[in-house]
């Protein structure tokens, strides 16, 4: 792996994954919308590990994005793709207003998989690459009081698995890293805090999902990567559990506390 661009790089998961890649001296592409932010952050990861890092301030969200961020780069030889950038709200589902439902399927959703459209043909000619998804534990059940996000998330979990098998004869694999509740500021941005599944003791560390991440996206594998033993014990129970106890579980761990 020589390099790699990451959405929503600016912070959490992505910015943690972003610093891991270049301690190992892997360049990159920052894609955010803060722009100075993700310029501070270009600058100190390449004069502290001597790489190139460019970063690209852009709502993916914002119309032609997606073909205007591919125009920018189609030219670069990138070897993984991080489709990292995502969005969520809690709370009742007809008490958040439309405009942030709109937001959340435009990125969780669209952005994505016009990403993966863009560049999959690109990784195809150069005969190597990964996508990597950043799912969410979501994926595997309904969840009562984030409906739409889950619903989301089990969009690209499905979306990476059937693409990874479409492209089991080829060089390019497809990721879908499932993290559970972590520590990254998404439930304040969510106006999740009054949930008990982002209470401090349910929640991952940011470090500790990007270290996960990492390392699966150097073992170079496509499929599904679940973080934590909890997570791969609930999804693999999920889909084998009656409906109405999966769903009476996670409605306990979402309601608020």
């Amino acid at each position: 792996m020589t390099t790699a661009l990451i959405t929503g790089a600016s912070n959490g998961i992505g910015l943690e994954i972003a610093k891991r890649l270049a301690q190992a001296e892997i360049n990159l592409i920052l894609v955010a919308r803060s722009e100075q932010k993700l310029k501070d952050i270009a600058h100190k990861l390449s004069t502290a590990y001597s790489i190139k890092c460019i970063a690209i301030p852009l709502d993916l969200t914002a119309p032609n994005a997606v073909e205007k961020l591919y125009a920018q780069v189609e030219h670069m030889d990138i070897d993984v793709l991080i489709n990292n950038a995502g969005c969520g709200d809690y709370g009742l589902f007809q008490e958040i207003l439309w405009q942030k439902y709109q937001q959340t399927l435009n990125l969780n959703i669209a952005v994505l998989t016009e990403m993966t459209h863009c560049f999959l043909p690109k990784l195809l000619n150069q005969n190597f690459g990964q996508i990597v998804n950043i799912s969410s534990t979501a994926a595997f059940q309904p969840l009562p009081w984030m409906a739409v996000y889950a619903a989301t998330k089990s969009y690209v979990l499905s979306l990476s698995e059937a693409l990874n098998y479409e492209l089991k004869d080829t060089p390019v694999n497809v990721l879908a890293i499932c993290p559970g509740a972590t520590d990254t500021g998404f439930a304040a941005a969510a106006e999740g805090n009054n949930s008990n599944n982002f209470s401090d003791g349910n929640m991952s560390s940011v470090d500790a999902v990007a270290d996960f991440a990492v390392q699966k996206i150097f073992e170079g594998k496509g499929g599904v990567a679940v973080h934590g033993v909890k997570n791969k014990v609930m999804s693999i129970l999920a889909p084998m559990s009656p409906k109405f106890v999966v769903l009476r579980m996670a409605a306990n761990v979402m309601q608020p506390s």
